[in-house]
């Protein structure tokens, strides 16, 4: 798939990335922002792919226009009610600057 080929209609999810402080009690999350996004369920393959990389819990990657700064263990996003926590750093796939995406983990409902 070549993401700096993606046509900005086919961003059509609104997902809130939300900041948080999980290190002091009691952990609280507060919306950064609302970004358009695509949130693409991995396939069997791609699981299978991440769990050799020790990302065994990977089940969605997050992709969105333009560059952010999205930080492990600080940021996570809400879509649908439920709460995806990125497992690797934000990438810039084709480094440009056009496109970030994030491997993220399904946690479950807020």
């Amino acid at each position: 798939m070549q993401l700096a080929r993606l046509r900005p209609i086919e961003l059509q999810r609104r997902v809130a990335l939300e900041r948080g402080s999980p290190y002091e009690p009691p952990e609280t999350w507060v919306t950064e922002r609302m970004l358009w996004a695509d949130v693409i369920p991995l396939s069997v393959s791609g699981r299978a792919a991440y769990q050799q990389v020790a990302h065994s819990q990977a089940t969605h990657v997050v992709r969105l226009r333009g560059r952010h700064a999205i930080s492990l263990g600080q940021h996570r996003f809400r879509w649908r009610g439920q709460i995806l926590a990125p497992v690797e750093p934000a990438v810039d796939p084709d480094g440009t600057g056009r496109w970030t995406t994030v491997t993220v983990e399904l946690q479950g409902d807020s």
